[in-house]
C-alpha cells in the first residue's frame, strides 16, 4: 500500500513566484451549463480553478451568471450565446 503524506504532496506542486499571476499558470475555457443544469459549469469551473488553473472562463447560459459569481468570483464568464465572444475566447486559447 503506497501511503500519501503533505511532505509527499508538497513535492507535486510548484512553488508560484512572487510576481506571477493568475494568466501565468495556464488557461482553462470550459464550455457547460444551460439554462436547467447550470451545476455542471459550477463544479468543472470549481475543479479547475481549485487544481491551480490559471485563467478560468466558463461559457455557460446566463441564467447561471448569479450562481457562479457569487460562489466564484475569480471565474470569468461569458455567455455562451455569444457566438463572436466564444469564438474570440477560443482563439486567445490557441494563441497562449
Amino acid at each position: 500500500m503506497l501511503k500519501i503524506n503533505q511532505d509527499g504532496l508538497n513535492d507535486l506542486w510548484p512553488v508560484r513566484s512572487n510576481d506571477s499571476h493568475k494568466g501565468s499558470y495556464g488557461r482553462i475555457l470550459i464550455v457547460a451549463g444551460n439554462d436547467q443544469y447550470g451545476g455542471a459549469g459550477i463544479l468543472s469551473s470549481s475543479a479547475a480553478v481549485y487544481a491551480g488553473g490559471g485563467l478560468v472562463t466558463l461559457a455557460t447560459d446566463k441564467s447561471n451568471f448569479t450562481a457562479v459569481r457569487s460562489t466564484l468570483a475569480e471565474v470569468m464568464l461569458l455567455d455562451f450565446l455569444d457566438f463572436d465572444a466564444l469564438k474570440a475566447a477560443l482563439k486567445n486559447q490557441r494563441e497562449w
